[in-house]
């Protein structure tokens, strides 16, 4: 019957376009889109993946300029202390340098005081000399 045909008709698959030109142009655009898109989904996740090696040289280097300015607030702490150490041992310092003076200008005295008992000697083994010859 006529009805079965044109049912047939509405229920059989759709037919595609014949293969030609048009149909070509678009697979190869079709083609060409997905090429581009993976391209660009790639270059997409290299820029994010370097993007977190970044984010990770940054935060150790940030670390590192943590663990360097506690090393620099200690080390002016130690300097603070050592400048108060210095600070309170510098009257014995200014001692020590006077009793350095004082022990060079014994010395100086000492020196002295030698060569002028070296020249009494010398003075009364000459006197004495002179007497035994007179004798």
């Amino acid at each position: 019957s006529m009805a079965e045909i044109n049912e047939r008709a509405s229920v059989s698959q759709p037919s595609s376009p014949p293969p030609g030109p048009t149909h070509e142009i678009s697979q190869l655009a079709d083609e060409a889109h997905d090429k581009l898109a993976a391209l660009l989904q790639s270059q997409i996740s290299s820029t994010v993946e370097e993007y977190k090696v970044i984010e990770e040289m940054n935060k150790v280097t940030a670390k590192r300029y943590e663990d360097m300015k506690v090393v620099a607030e200690g080390v002016g702490e130690k300097l603070k202390k050592l400048d108060i150490t210095y600070e309170s041992l510098r009257p014995y310092l200014r001692q020590v340098d006077e009793l350095d003076e004082g022990t060079k200008r014994l010395e100086d005295a000492l020196t002295k005081m030698e060569n002028y008992v070296t020249n009494l000697e010398m003075k009364l083994s000459n006197l004495k000399q002179s007497r035994e010859q007179r004798e």
